[in-house]
């Protein structure tokens, strides 16, 4: 009879230390968050992108405020727009004009871009 329980007791040991549970695991990893401090100018920044993808971005049968995107640019700002293998540079007036050209020509329907 010692010798049933020895081997059950082996089995068990080696079943729970081969278990990949972690809950089951004693030596379980760790994880710390870190906080980052933001500075009011990266704020500023962030929002201004968030504001700027939530100008351009539209659902079928809406349409943009041109004007609102013009206002937050400023009249030298330059775009940064990849067509294919390329990167497009353009003022913000021809980028409001190609856009608006997309969705009138009807290659743009609906439209979203979010900061990842």
């Amino acid at each position: 009879m010692k010798n049933v329980t020895l081997i059950v007791d082996l089995f068990l040991t080696g079943f729970y230390s081969c278990n990949q549970n972690p809950e089951n695991s004693e030596s379980k990893q760790t994880m710390t968050k870190v906080e980052t401090t933001v500075s009011k100018k990266e704020n500023a920044i962030n929002q201004a992108v968030k504001d700027a993808y939530a100008l351009i971005s539209f659902e079928k049968g809406t349409t943009l405020d041109h004007e609102a995107l013009r206002a937050i640019f400023t009249n030298d700002a330059t775009t940064y727009n990849f067509r294919g293998d390329s990167l497009v540079f353009s003022n913000i007036d021809d980028f409001i004009s190609g856009f608006k050209g997309a969705i009138n020509n009807g290659e743009m329907t609906a439209f979203n871009e979010v900061k990842l």
